[in-house]
């Protein structure tokens, strides 16, 4: 059984496990053999002591650690996948407390009571369809595994067993779980009844017009008299037509529409107690982003757009921290694009420790601080100026920037002992922090504490404030998990190291064929900067014969910078482009270790069952990504005649190994381009004669690619090593096929099976036909 539990969960040797209840370890051992790192939650000492028996002295105890404690008040670190054997008394906690922890795991695999998992997999319209279906099945996706019997345990239990797997949906529907589960309190209670009789039973209007009352008068609304909470429930469920709608054959969506109409009408706050509505403002991750900002040793906006700067709660962190994403995002785009910077209205700002309003002078663009000794006392204004200081339309918005403030010339003083603190930025350190910004809103829910917002203009390269409030590992793991980079092998040193994907590759592609010269101009230099490019290399090596930015982008090399391996040798086959490589020496091994969308499969992608058939049932492939900063033409990796060309319109999608390795099906569903070769290779039998074999070339557009473009045509003789085509700008990939049996590289086989990238330039020896 735990080998089953185990295989389950599909583990990488990249996956750092948290396991819920080991007991003496039998699926612990079992996790260890797949995984990097494991976390086990004992409650129980004496089966942690014989779980640290088990493991000591063996190479595995140093993937293991053991806490202590109640998993359900534990703080956890980092895991891609949870398992559990789960004690049955904590099974609905741990269900939430994984559902809500940020970030979410890949994948939970959880044992329960047979009763309490086919509550979680039910569906509408069974018997066992609930509020328990229904708030888990919001916000991720279950399945009924496998049974486990009692004979499976010793001592045998009185109840069956099983084992299910929940995924999470990332992101998280944008639904605030209080009000959705208070929606389910009210119409589950009486799920066979009709939506209208449970809704008008006894006591149930009556609790809704208190909830409602306490929360209006707690935020200081007038509430209108003359309409009754009877009359506005009924008019809710009129409009949507739930009047005669049973709970017990509503879906998620059914019950989403009705909640959506208690917000059209603003009675939301309805739906749950005066007590939940008091735990935004005492909840303890409120309470320690004031106590964050206030120990920042640098002035900061801290994006709070309320009067009350001394008691900011986790709404209110919420609605400003939206805003100002799009303003760091915009920030950027003027200093690397000489496009337009957003001016903000009014804010929040922070300084030597106290909270004072602030608002954007519109006259000169610079920060008009009012400074005060209390809450009530007088207002000192204070000028300070918005680093960049350049002309811009203004938005609406009551959020407070994020840029970094300095005093004038014309300021007073109180601000210019702090001002001598600000650091100049680089480009890499606004990427990192804005993207780290970004999805820590996006996926916590509460963005906890990094509201201070000038870490996205002035941190200092160590991050030393901000790794003490994140997980261990915590902003490389962020950034790798969110798409924002990856680990990557450089070959020639076998050194690991950290790509990042900034903010720039997120920036609208559309504005890259302006063929404004000082806009363009500012595109090409930033870029630069940006990426440290290679000018050395460049066949144009006049920066200003580029008529736009496409055109740099992907700009031809001087004809020797990328000479192939071997042009004479049929049998050797060279990198298809500048590019993180993975290789595989059949289509299955891909699909077990890399590859995980459901539909990528041989004859999805190519879309030709003829041409899938002439590659056989275990070809060969290298898959080549190329990030934004790359040489963006990619060559011939064999010599062959381009026998056709074909193109499948698609999506868009991220190519990122994190999405990749996920069941998203980017390949198939991306736009691509497929050329198919037919190379003469040398044949099995002999060294001497030479078979022709069909390579195919599937060029894949991906995150903000404007186009797929060929430079050879059907019927053309492509020598090894010779351009085909190349991508407009963002990220794309380049899939190669081959017959069964190509002998890859040895140093590119062993990365790949541990699941990292090797960086290759277009032309270097990869692998040989046998």
């Amino acid at each position: 059984m735990p080998n089953s539990i185990v295989e389950k969960a599909n583990l990488r040797p990249t996956d750092k496990v948290l396991e819920v209840g080991p007991g003496t370890g039998n699926l612990t051992v079992r996790i260890l053999e797949k995984a990097k790192h494991v976390t086990a939650v004992e409650m129980d000492p004496r089966m942690a002591a014989e779980l640290t028996k088990r493991v000591q002295g063996k190479p595995e105890q140093r993937k293991l650690e053991i806490m202590i404690g109640d998993f359900v008040k534990a703080d956890l670190p980092y895991f891609d996948v949870c398992i559990s054997n789960t004690p049955y008394q904590i099974s609905s906690p741990l269900v939430f407390r994984l559902l809500s922890y940020r970030p979410l795991c890949r994948v939970a695999i959880l044992m329960f009571q047979r009763e309490f998992a086919l509550r979680l997999v039910a569906r509408p319209g069974t018997a066992l369809w609930s509020r328990l279906s229904a708030n888990v099945q919001l916000y991720a996706k279950v399945d009924h595994i496998m049974k486990v019997g009692k004979n499976n345990f010793r001592p045998p239990p009185q109840v069956e067993s099983s084992v299910v797997r929940i995924v999470p949906l990332d992101p998280s529907p944008p639904v605030r779980f209080e009000e959705f589960d208070g929606l389910n309190r009210i119409i589950f209670g009486r799920r066979n009844k009709t939506i209208h009789a449970t809704f008008m039973a006894r006591g149930v209007v009556e609790m809704l017009e208190k909830n409602w009352r306490t929360w209006c008068s707690e935020q200081n609304i007038v509430i209108e008299d003359e309409i009754e909470m009877k009359t506005r429930i009924e008019k809710i469920l009129e409009e949507t037509g739930n009047t005669e709608n049973r709970a017990a054959k509503m879906d998620v969506d059914d019950i989403l529409k009705l909640l959506a109409a208690f917000h059209d009408i603003g009675v939301t706050a309805a739906l749950y107690s005066a007590e939940v509505h008091k735990a935004d403002q005492f909840n303890p991750l409120a309470i320690f982003v004031r106590d964050r900002i206030a120990s920042t040793p640098i002035p900061a906006l801290c994006l709070i757009p309320d009067t009350s700067p001394h008691s900011p709660t986790v709404t209110d962190v919420n609605a400003s921290f939206s805003f100002s994403l799009f303003y760091i995002s915009r920030l950027f785009a003027s200093r690397t694009l000489n496009a337009f910077t957003p001016r903000l209205q009014s804010g929040i700002v922070e300084d030597g420790g106290l909270l004072v309003p602030a608002a954007v002078d519109s006259t000169n663009g610079g920060v008009r601080k009012s400074v005060s000794s209390s809450r009530s006392g007088p207002h000192q204004a204070t000028n300070m100026h918005l680093a960049p200081s350049t002309a811009a339309p203004s938005v609406r918005s009551a959020a407070a920037s994020t840029t970094a403030l300095a005093p004038t010339s014309s300021g007073t003083s109180g601000t210019t002992s702090v001002a001598k603190h600000l650091l100049p930025p680089s480009y890499r350190e606004q990427l990192r922090l804005a993207d780290a910004l970004k999805i820590l809103v996006t996926r916590s829910g509460i963005p906890s504490c990094i509201l201070v917002g000038e870490t996205s203009l002035a941190i200092s390269t160590n991050h030393t404030w901000l790794r003490p409030v994140l997980w261990k590992d915590a902003l490389d793991k962020l950034f790798a998990a969110e798409h924002l980079g990856n680990f990557v092998l450089v070959r020639s040193t076998r050194q690991k190291i950290f790509e990042i994907m900034p903010l720039y590759t997120r920036i609208e592609g559309l504005i890259y064929d302006s063929t404004d010269r000082d806009v363009v101009r500012g595109q090409i230099a930033s870029f630069i900067n940006t990426y440290r490019i290679d000018l050395t290399e460049l066949a144009q090596p006049d920066l200003t014969a580029y008529q736009t930015f496409n055109e740099f982008f992907s700009r031809k090399l001087r004809a020797k910078a990328r000479l192939p391996a071997s042009p004479m040798d049929p049998s050797v086959i060279v990198s298809a482009a500048d590019c993180r490589l993975t290789v595989w020496p059949t289509w299955d091994s891909a699909r077990k270790i890399w590859v995980k969308g459901r539909r990528f499969t041989l004859q999805n992608l190519v879309k030709s069952r003829t041409l899938a058939r002439a590659l056989g049932s275990r070809p060969s492939l290298a898959i080549f990504r190329l990030a934004p900063q790359d040489y963006h033409r990619f060559h011939s990796p064999v010599k062959g005649l381009l026998s056709s060309i074909t193109h499948i319109p698609g999506e868009y999608y991220t190519v990122n190994p994190e999405a990749v390795n996920e069941d998203l099906d980017v390949f198939t569903a991306n736009t691509r381009s497929i050329a198919v070769l037919q190379a003469s290779i040398p044949a099995k039998s002999s060294m001497t004669e030479l078979r022709v074999v069909p390579i195919v070339v599937v060029a894949v557009g991906a995150l903000l690619v404007g186009s797929i473009n060929w430079e050879r045509k059907r019927g053309e003789i492509v020598e090894k090593g010779e351009r085909l085509g190349y991508f407009k700008y963002g990220g794309s990939t380049v899939i190669c096929i081959f017959p069964e049996g190509v002998i890859w590289d040895g140093d590119l086989v062993q990365s790949s099976e541990e699941g990292i990238e090797v960086l290759v330039k277009a032309g270097e020896k990869i692998g040989t036909f046998p």
